[in-house]
């Protein structure tokens, strides 16, 4: 890495927490890593397919009426710069915090439940459908495999 330049790190909450460990690695070395985290409080993804699909989410909800899981303030128990955003006018402000500290930081941002990139998805969420989706079939068809002439 460049002298002075930074790492960032872009992730949902659901992918964060799989490796909010790495986070204490970060500090033992002071790292220049900006990691944003987007919290929506949920499994997006899972939650999209099953609501979707099944008309029943499960098992997707990452914190509950009176347990909410705070990644910047876990970032700054371990020893990190931990900002939470709350208001999207305020992510230029936290993300100029972030990358003039010298050492690693988590920046955690609040979105709504069901905000998604993903544009058929949010088309999808406002079809009126009462009973779930037909199941998607192969969602990839993979091409024949072939042998190499060397083997």
């Amino acid at each position: 890495m460049e002298e002075g330049g930074r790492v960032v790190t872009l992730a949902g909450d659901g992918a964060f927490s799989y490796t909010i460990g790495e986070l204490a690695t970060q500090a033992q070395y002071n790292m220049p890593i900006v990691n944003i985290v987007i919290n929506n409080g949920t499994l997006g993804w899972i939650k999209l397919w099953q609501e979707i699909f099944f008309k029943n989410p499960q098992s997707c909800a990452l914190e509950k009426q009176d347990y909410v899981p705070g990644y910047a303030a876990a970032a700054a128990g371990l020893g990190l710069k931990g900002i939470y955003v709350e208001k999207p006018d305020d992510i230029g402000k936290a993300l100029d915090e972030a990358f003039a500290h010298d050492g690693p930081s988590v920046v955690e941002v609040r979105i709504d439940d069901r905000a998604t990139p993903i544009h058929s998805f949010k088309r999808r969420m406002r079809e009126p459908e009462d009973k779930p989706r037909p199941r998607p079939g192969t969602v990839y068809k993979l091409r024949e495999w072939k042998v190499s002439p060397d083997l």
